[in-house]
């Protein structure tokens, strides 16, 4: 289920990374994270809308907040704090929930096979 998942992100480039030349493998490490949360998580009475919410979480985990660097005196990079993931922050690098609607309808047709 994985490869599957990874070709419709590649497909649909949520975060734009295929676009300006990233490798095809960029959306691999989502694709598991999303594989592995529907195998615990999926139930087959959940709409497309409910899907997407897979892919979405993850998307605003891994492209909002996180670490925050800082380069050191010897130019090392060195952590300075941690910001929460926000949805707005996210909106602004891989789109709105609505992007993420296809992704979903995509995802559970694969579910549903």
């Amino acid at each position: 289920m994985k490869d599957k998942i990874e070709a419709i992100l590649v497909r649909h480039d949520p975060a734009g990374l295929i676009a300006i030349g990233s490798p095809q493998d960029e959306y691999s490490h989502e694709a598991k994270m999303i594989a592995e949360r529907l195998a615990q998580q999926y139930q087959p009475c959940w709409s497309a809308a409910h899907v997407a919410m897979i892919p979405y979480e993850v998307f605003v985990e891994q492209f909002s907040g996180g670490p925050i660097w800082s380069e050191g005196p010897n130019g090392e990079w060195i952590e300075v704090g941690y910001e929460e993931p926000s949805l707005d922050d996210a909106e602004k690098t891989i789109g709105t929930l609505e992007d993420f609607l296809e992704i979903g309808r995509e995802i559970k047709e694969i579910l549903d096979e």
